[in-house]
């Protein structure tokens, strides 16, 4: 018995039948195959133990092979016998680069996803070889490394979901990770935002990174900015806008003192738009920068090599952190930052929520314990 995947195209470019029927075995779905009858027609089994099995159907243009595999898994399941997916060897770096990685970059726009995956170093394993006490270790580790909850969460996360597609592919039977737990996070222990002090060297060390810059580049000499970093930064810090949507921000998004800023998860998803409006401090900057900035893209923060879209100033912020002696904070932070500021200035959560555009009031409540004024002021009516 000729073992094999079913496809229609396999099925298509068998020969005639010699006199007798002849049984195709399919790889993807033990039990699963295909009947060649000398007559020249093929049908569709599923068998439920060694001496049986059910029609499925007759092979045609209404009912594929791949059709015909998800109703014998149907079939199996009403007479109470599970499905077993055989899957081939394949490691979960060749499934990644194959199979899940191209599928994924057509519906999102980031690379996250795919980024986190690498944290796990599991690119030589065998699908069929990940298990949850394996993955397990690796979090124990990765903690006891230093790591923080919600970056082990997200690698693990990215790792079931291209399980999660194995098993809609038919590679596996069932993902082996779903019911592992997420490790717990203390959402208020993530909120970093810049003291005072080092505020004051944040910003001194960005003066200082342009006077560096001046010292090699003499043409930036009569420029108010010596690249892109330092306008981009203070408008990061002044509107609390994501590094993504200040890579993607153009000058017709900025109008009338306010940023239109735009979101999309995945390609295809619903646009997310809220607008931002921005403080003086920041308009200047935004004013001093649109006057020197020659780059026909439309792009407010343009790369400087070429003009396109900005993919990344990983390096000019580790430098800056390295001349501001400030540890444990991210560009992200910008926005944490820009929230903290807000509501010790007593700035109300709601309006908070909305100016950072969380969806979710959750996401902003961990800014609550900044205000404790106002949950001294909310029982103060009680004296009324």
């Amino acid at each position: 018995m000729p073992r094999i995947k079913l496809t229609d195209a396999y099925l298509r470019a068998l020969p005639k039948a010699p006199g007798r029927d002849v049984w195709h075995s399919d790889t993807a779905l033990l039990g699963f195959v295909a009947v060649q009858r000398s007559q020249g027609k093929i049908t569709f089994r599923i068998r439920t133990d060694k001496n049986h099995s059910l029609r499925v159907g007759t092979w045609s243009t209404t009912l594929t092979s791949a059709d015909a595999r998800e109703l014998a898994k149907i079939k199996l399941r009403e007479h109470l016998v599970e499905p077993v997916v055989a899957c081939p060897k394949i490691t979960l770096g060749k499934y990644v680069e194959e199979h899940y990685a191209p599928q994924y970059r057509l519906r999102h726009t980031s690379e996250k996803s795919l980024n986190n995956l690498n944290q796990l170093q599991l690119d030589d394993t065998l699908l069929t070889a990940i298990k949850p006490q394996l993955v397990k270790t690796w979090m124990d580790h990765r903690l006891r490394a230093g790591k923080r909850p919600g970056t082990i969460n997200r690698a693990v996360t990215a790792l079931k979901a291209v399980l999660n597609h194995a098993v809609t592919e038919g590679w596996l039977a069932t993902n082996p990770l779903a019911r592992l737990p997420k490790l717990s996070e203390d959402e208020s222990a993530r909120v970093r935002y810049l003291t005072a002090e080092e505020r004051k060297r944040f910003l001194a060390a960005l003066d200082e990174r342009e006077v560096a810059i001046r010292a090699w580049r003499p043409s930036t000499f009569n420029r108010t900015f010596a690249d892109v970093v330092k306008p981009l930064i203070l408008t990061a810090m002044n509107t609390g806008l994501r590094q993504g949507e200040l890579f993607n921000l153009t000058w017709q998004d900025y109008m009338d003192g306010v940023i239109t800023a735009r979101t999309r998860k995945t390609r295809g998803s619903r646009l997310k738009v809220r607008r931002v409006p921005v403080p003086a401090v920041a308009a200047a900057i935004l004013k001093a920068w649109q006057e020197q900035q020659p780059s026909d893209s439309g792009l407010i923060f343009p790369s400087p090599h070429g003009g396109g879209k900005l993919t990344s100033i990983a390096k000019s912020w580790n430098d800056l952190m390295d001349r501001a002696k400030i540890s444990n904070f991210r560009f992200h932070d910008l926005r944490h930052h820009y929230a903290s500021t807000l509501v010790m200035r007593r700035v109300d959560l709601h309006t908070v929520q909305m100016l950072l555009g969380h969806s979710d009031p959750k996401m902003t409540m961990r800014y609550a314990h900044l205000a404790p004024e106002h949950l001294r002021e909310a029982v103060e009516v009680l004296n009324e």
